[in-house]
């Protein structure tokens, strides 16, 4: 079975978790703040793990960005170049800025 790497930890990321996890997908989660996650991680066991955005970029064989439009480039500039090499990135539609009156959405190109 292969490993999903989830980058961020908000409710986006835990509920695609979840879903992966339902369906018997091991799941690596990457967070600037682990302890965020501690109670929905006992949850789910050993299922799932919990560390750095590299971490979860290393482990996964698939990668979901997970995280706000306005800190996704930085997310992805965290984990080394190799890392992304030859891996499946998922990109959920997320607003690139928060914006007051806009609903726009945008994609993010990767180089």
């Amino acid at each position: 079975m292969e490993n999903i790497g989830i980058l961020g930890s908000g409710v986006v990321a835990t509920t695609l978790a979840d879903g992966f996890i339902k369906y018997g997908y091991n799941v690596c989660v990457g967070t600037s703040h682990p302890e965020k996650l501690d109670t929905w991680k006992a949850k789910h066991g050993d299922k799932v793990s919990v560390g750095s955005f590299e971490d979860a970029a290393t482990c996964g064989d698939i990668l979901v960005l997970a995280v706000k439009g306005d800190v996704a480039i930085s997310v992805l500039k965290s984990a080394d170049k190799k890392t992304w090499k030859a891996k499946l990135l998922l990109i959920p539609a997320t607003p690139l800025r928060q914006r007051r009156r806009s609903t726009a959405y945008s994609g993010i190109l990767l180089r």
